[in-house]
């Protein structure tokens, strides 16, 4: 009876420790980051201008929610455009971790954060007047976030979230889709029509905080969740 006692307590005290265990954050609260930036894998039907300002607006949401949620040191990599270049690499393009590493190196940094958009998507409903063009209604968004740890180049976390944002109304008059070409219009192209800036950007944000989430949850870092 002593004995099993004795394993009943030992099994416990392991339970515990292997709980404090799980629960330490895997990487110093206070670790130097560095948001390399967002790339946008695909052409998925949007031009290089749209995939250039999509990615952009993740890279920035990305800082400022770390920035926001976490005691982290964040600094996002300003001239990030020309590093990429000096890699052969556009913005808008897929961002491999082994070049977020060496842009990490450059900036001094524990960890560099990086991501693609990689799939977005557009619901359109067809509209019988003659004076609009098709309707958006849904737009989706895929991101991948990637932590790695600069002094081995491993991956720490990887996740990915899908975002959403949906509107009830914003036919575009057909007069404007085809002014969205020429810069005159503020929004975006897919597919070759005038899309709402504010629905994709919506869905980017919607799948970045996501990711966010599921990231520094993974990490068991401590955080305020943002408003979506």
């Amino acid at each position: 009876m002593r004995i099993y006692r004795i394993l009943l307590l030992a099994c416990c005290m392991f339970l515990l420790t292997a709980q404090a265990v799980l629960a330490f954050p895997r990487i110093p609260s206070d670790a130097a980051v560095s948001v390399v930036g967002f790339g946008y894998m695909g052409e998925d039907g949007s031009n290089r201008e749209t995939r250039e300002k999509l990615a952009d607006l993740a890279t920035q949401s990305a800082a400022f929610y770390l920035s926001r949620s976490t005691g982290l040191n964040i600094t996002e990599v300003a001239d990030r455009e020309k590093i990429l270049q000096e890699q052969g690499l556009e913005l808008a393009g897929n961002i491999e971790d082994s070049t977020a590493r060496e842009i990490g190196k450059l900036q001094k940094a524990d960890y560099v954060l990086c991501g693609n958009i990689v799939g977005m998507g557009i619901e359109f409903t067809d509209e019988d007047n003659p004076l609009y063009d098709r309707e958006t209604k849904k737009a989706m968004a895929k991101i991948s976030v990637h932590l790695i740890d600069v002094r081995t180049g491993s991956v720490i976390s990887m996740v990915t979230s899908d975002g959403s944002s949906e509107c009830n109304s914003g036919s575009v008059l057909r007069i404007l889709g085809a002014l969205a070409p020429t810069g005159n219009f503020d929004g975006y192209v897919f597919y070759n029509q005038a899309a709402s800036a504010e629905l994709l950007n919506n869905a980017v944000e919607d799948g970045l905080t996501g990711a966010m989430d599921k990231l520094l949850d993974k990490l068991t870092i401590k955080h305020k969740p943002l408003e979506k």
